[in-house]
């Protein structure tokens, strides 16, 4: 029987390394044994993980959710005597279905994936906010849903493809979601104003930029020192 000479654990022969503290085992008269049988899987299996399991959730949430609408369109058309209301739950839940649906189902590469499920959900929002102004016939989407939508699709997509694209590491990461949220938050309020009172007139984006700033300005220290780095990593136990 090993012992972890770090932490201590007990190790068993199909261990190569603690898996507590992840220390390489070290035993001369007790060597490692590949074929040994493992005292527990490599990998915890999760019921989404496997292509089978996220099938089974996504067909159950199809199931789920479009009996749910169809249960308000029913007692809607009942009660009332035609649709009015039912179409806002109904509408919801197509959303959240395509929020959850394709994630579970898509097996391309992770950065395709990423992008398309944020373009669908994109779409799906917007559709749900159409069919809001025009039931409610308020002629707001296009000078303000339509924009503020495509802002944070905007956000989301640049951030992501940078992450999944490696162009961005460690602390730049932080670096460059602050400055877009900076940027984000500008165009926001300008969609604001401009859809409530026709004029630009920036104030709070202003306020809300200058701790982006900071912030940014603090990841690319932290980026451009390795000692920093290392430090905040050993006091931070990451």
């Amino acid at each position: 029987m090993s012992y972890c000479v770090n932490c201590g654990v007990e190790l068993e022969k199909g261990e190569k390394r603690c898996p507590l503290c992840a220390t390489e085992v070290i035993n001369p008269r007790q060597p490692y044994d590949p074929n040994a049988k493992r005292p527990y899987p490599k990998q915890m299996d999760s019921p989404l993980v496997s292509l089978r399991g996220r099938r089974i959730a996504a067909l159950v949430i199809t199931l789920l959710f479009f009996f749910s609408g169809g249960i308000c369109i029913f007692i809607n058309a009942v009660y009332a005597g035609g649709i009015t209301w039912a179409y806002y739950p109904a509408g919801a839940l197509c959303m959240l279905w395509v929020f959850l649906f394709p994630p579970l189902m898509l097996q391309a590469k992770r950065a395709f994936s990423f992008l398309l499920c944020a373009l669908l959900d994109a779409l799906a929002a917007g559709g749900f906010l159409w069919m809001c102004e025009a039931l409610t016939q308020g002629g707001w989407f296009l000078p303000f849903a339509l924009p503020v939508t495509g802002m944070v699709l905007g956000f989301l997509i640049l951030n992501a493809s940078l992450i999944l694209l490696r162009a961005v590491k460690g602390a730049y990461i932080g670096v460059s979601v602050t400055l877009t949220a900076g940027v984000l938050l500008i165009g926001l309020e300008s969609v604001i104003d401009r859809y409530l009172a026709g004029a630009v007139t920036l104030s709070w984006s202003l306020y809300a930029l200058v701790p982006c700033l900071v912030l940014a300005g603090f990841f690319l220290f932290v980026g451009r020192y390795r000692r920093v780095k290392e430090e905040l990593r050993r006091r931070l136990h990451l």
